[in-house]
């Protein structure tokens, strides 16, 4: 497995960030794809995998030898499970956050992401869309606006900018004991 050395090789480039279980419903095999249609347009991008699989659906052994089949492996970096400050460290270098799910029903890491100052592009089926509606989406399987979409906010700073900005004012009306209060509001009380 490639390492990143504290990740010091992002520091400069174009760093497309996923954060999750590696497993067949995060859209993994998707991102892949997607990734030798952005190394063929342009081979500077570089895709940060953080995250493990589960015991009953990793799929991290597939996902790198297609890497390897693909010559994926200077673009595709793999940092296996990282902990809160590695995270943090990975948010100040990548400059954009992405959700390739087949079907996300919320995606926490997007908000974390976007909290972190990284702008965030999804699949349509992801749940969070419905608090952070600025986010650009792309239908799953579709390489071609995936891609696309990923290269137009890593190669426009102020576009990704905008767009952090769209997302963080989606977000200020959503806070965890706001949330939670609206549930409570909801549900019926014993008398």
């Amino acid at each position: 497995i490639p390492e990143t050395k504290g990740y010091d090789d992002l520091n400069s480039g174009k760093n497309v960030l996923f954060i999750g279980r590696v497993v067949p419903q995060k859209g993994l095999m998707f991102l892949i794809d997607t990734a030798v249609r952005l190394v063929q347009i342009d081979p500077q991008v570089k895709i940060v995998v953080a995250g493990d699989g589960t015991p009953d659906g990793n799929i991290l052994p597939e996902v790198i030898e297609e890497v390897a089949k693909r010559g994926l492996e200077k673009n595709v970096i793999f940092t296996g499970w990282v902990n809160g400050d590695a995270k943090k460290q990975l948010y100040k270098t990548c400059q954009l956050f992405v959700m390739p799910s087949p079907s996300e029903p919320f995606g926490l890491t997007a908000l974390e992401a976007i909290r972190s100052g990284v702008p965030t592009i999804s699949s349509e089926t992801s749940g969070f869309i419905g608090v952070v509606p600025s986010t650009p989406t792309f239908a799953y399987h579709d390489i071609e606006a995936f891609a696309n979409t990923v290269l137009h906010f890593l190669q426009d700073d102020q576009a990704r900018k905008d767009l952090l900005k769209r997302q963080l004012e989606d977000l200020k009306d959503h806070a965890w004991s706001k949330e939670v209060a609206k549930l409570l509001e909801i549900i019926p009380t014993k008398s």
